[in-house]
């Protein structure tokens, strides 16, 4: 995880489980539509910094900003979530 990364898009699938909760969204750039996962730390560690399983949910508009994979699968690892209000959600610290 070496390239910090930002993406836009509406989430298509919540999956709120352990070890890490994992968004999908669906990115479009240039007419192109890109599949990108963002995944969190542990449930207990995202609740700590004010989530819910309910912070966002299917066809939301949500920007993603972490570390993508250094083998450049679309997955990021999560620091910073943009809702569509611009309400900032982090899941290192407030």
């Amino acid at each position: 995880m070496d390239k910090h990364v930002t993406v836009k898009g509406t989430v298509q699938k919540i999956e709120w489980t352990n070890p890490h909760p994992m968004f999908t969204i669906e990115v479009r750039d240039s007419g192109k539509t890109e599949t990108w996962l963002i995944g969190g730390p542990a449930i207990n560690r995202m609740e700590a910094n004010g989530w819910t399983k309910e912070t966002i949910k299917p066809g939301d508009v949500v920007t993603g900003t972490g570390y993508q994979f250094s083998d450049g699968q679309k997955i990021v690892r999560l620091e910073k979530l943009t809702l569509a209000d611009g309400k900032e959600m982090k899941v290192y610290g407030r």
